[in-house]
């Protein structure tokens, strides 16, 4: 055979096994102008699907959305701050009739008419918010100061003690036992605290349920690491071995399908964790592609290898190329690290808005105590103007309640009332024959009073026109908070779009290049590390 023959054949032969080698092609393509044409035909179609764009214009609509229906909001609460004005300035309308109408809207708004509750509450809270970070320093401590690993999350009823830490020497493992009864008993003293819905209810059950989660990811990270080490340390131990016995391969698959596991257990409580494994695992691949050295039976390779295969879209591909002692087709590789780019955007765009929320629902919380702190004002300014008026003494403690009549006269005419005080204070309740709420307010702003009871009477009206003027600011962060579950909708879709996409794109791509002439086998190293290095950022494979 003339050399120009073998040389010729050798060739074919070469570029045959990169095909196969990189799995793009299943037999060889010649070049084809007319299928190429066609190609590029598909493939330019398919990028002027412009999602980002699409995207954009439905996120601004819920924006602009929000921004009107909060607008309407504050429209409202103008409007009824205004109207309260107007009650004060004009009407006819008994203090005490009024002061029992505020009591309504306040239990409407808050769940109670007693001052007390919302004193307690609010005292509370303050009280909780800093037992929370108490709680913090002790679970840091715990975890970074003892290397915890399975820390247990707050609950009502904490476990007693839990298993000393990996290697604690002997002298260190009655201090652990110490810092761990002091959190536990911080938790309960979190769990057992402030259940008013004034306290933030829902920041409470959004902040506790964070910290679960936490708490899961890291027992599911820590679960994995384990396993990895597991089945890298039996590889390991039989790499230099030609023929592994029986026992010996049943114990590394048992080790392997325990890693598999383990990710897919990471996958359910933290998709963006288990997406950051994933795709260095990838990584791994592509860059032993690159160098040529990604063999499906290279041992160094294996747990990259089982991991991948918790990848839907890879598990057959892998089997297969095991099956046959062949690479794990690089388009394959790559079709798969796309996706989870795309993933991984969106589980972080999903984790911003999840927290997010729960600053919305600290907001929540803070506009209920705000208006809570101002019924107290209003209901103090008027006990003490109740009490000043009528010359009588002020324990100088806070007001529980002003005792009226069921059926409070109206317009105004004489009433009697009863100031009454918080238990603890020991004060007996005081009563008042002739009452001063049993006049208008309009009355008493053009009354000659005292400078101490115009100074309360004014400290009222403020106090009720400010409570009116925020009294839909509770409302707002609720349509900001359904505003969120829109958005994580969008973040959604957009990914669901991207995700079709990248299916249709790659193929097509392939296909372009296949009749086209194909990839260069030289430019092939230079592309996955390109794309190694823009999905290493993407993913956050380094963290």
């Amino acid at each position: 055979m003339p050399p120009f023959d073998v040389l010729r054949r050798l060739a074919r032969l070469a570029v045959a096994a990169w095909c196969i080698g990189i799995g793009g092609c299943q037999g060889m393509y010649l070049h084809n102008a007319d299928r190429a044409a066609v190609a590029t035909t598909a493939r330019k179609s398919i990028d002027t699907v412009d999602i980002a764009a699409i995207s954009k214009i439905e996120q601004e609509n819920l924006a602009r959305l929000l921004e009107e229906e909060v607008n309407a909001i504050e429209a409202r609460s103008r409007l009824v701050a205004t109207l309260a004005v107007l009650d004060l300035a004009a009407s006819d309308q008994s203090v005490a009739h009024h002061y029992q109408d505020a009591l309504q809207k306040m239990e409407l708004a808050l769940g109670t008419r007693n001052m007390l509750d919302l004193q307690n509450a609010s005292d509370c809270k303050i009280s909780l918010k800093a037992e929370v970070g108490r709680n913090q320093v002790h679970r840091v401590s715990l975890v970074s100061g003892y290397g915890v690993k399975k820390l247990p999350a707050c609950e009502p009823k904490m476990p007693q003690s839990i298993p000393y830490p990996d290697n604690l020497p002997e002298s260190e493992q009655k201090k652990f036992a110490a810092a761990y009864q002091t959190y536990a008993k911080s938790c309960e003293t979190i769990e057992s605290m402030c259940k008013s819905p004034l306290a933030g209810g829902e920041f409470e059950a959004a902040r506790k349920k964070a910290e679960e989660t936490r708490a899961t990811i890291a027992e599911a990270r820590n679960d994995l690491k384990v396993a990895r080490e597991a089945y890298e340390a039996a590889l390991k131990a039989n790499k230099d071995r030609s023929q592994a016995a029986a026992s010996t391969a049943k114990d590394l698959q048992d080790k392997a399908d325990d890693l598999l596991g383990a990710v897919n257990k990471l996958a359910k409580v933290s998709p963006s964790a288990a997406n950051q494994i994933k795709g260095s695992a990838l990584v791994d691949l592509l860059t032993a592609a690159a160098g040529g050295k990604a063999d499906s039976t290279d041992a160094d390779l294996a747990p990259a290898l089982e991991i991948a295969k918790s990848i839907p879209s890879l598990a057959q591909s892998i089997n297969t190329a095991r099956a046959q002692r062949a690479q794990v087709p690089v388009s394959h590789l790559l079709l798969a690290l796309n996706n989870l780019t795309i993933q991984a955007e969106r589980d972080e765009r999903l984790r911003a808005l999840d927290e997010e929320e729960i600053s919305v629902h600290e907001r929540k919380a803070d506009a209920m105590a705000a208006q809570a702190d101002l019924w107290k004002e209003y209901s103090n300014s008027l006990c003490n103007l109740v009490l000043l008026s009528a010359n009588k003494a002020h324990p100088n403690r806070p007001c529980a309640t002003i005792g009226l009549p069921e059926k409070v006269p109206d317009p105004p005419a004489k009433v009697s009332c009863t100031v009454s005080f918080a238990p603890e204070a020991k004060v007996d309740p005081v009563p008042v024959d002739d009452c001063v709420l049993g006049k208008s307010w309009r009355a008493l702003f053009t009354e000659d009073l005292k400078s101490d009871q115009s100074r309360q009477l004014n400290e009222a009206a403020a106090a009720y026109l400010h409570a009116r003027l925020i009294a839909y600011n509770y409302t707002v962060e609720e349509f900001r908070r359904i505003a969120i579950d829109h958005r994580r909708a969008a973040v959604r879709s957009e990914a669901a779009l991207r995700q079709w996409k990248n299916l249709v794109s790659v193929p097509a791509s392939e296909l372009e290049g296949y009749y086209g002439g194909g990839i260069k086998p030289e430019a092939l190293a230079d592309f996955i590390v390109k794309a190694f290095g823009f999905t290493a950022i993407a993913i956050g494979v380094a963290q």
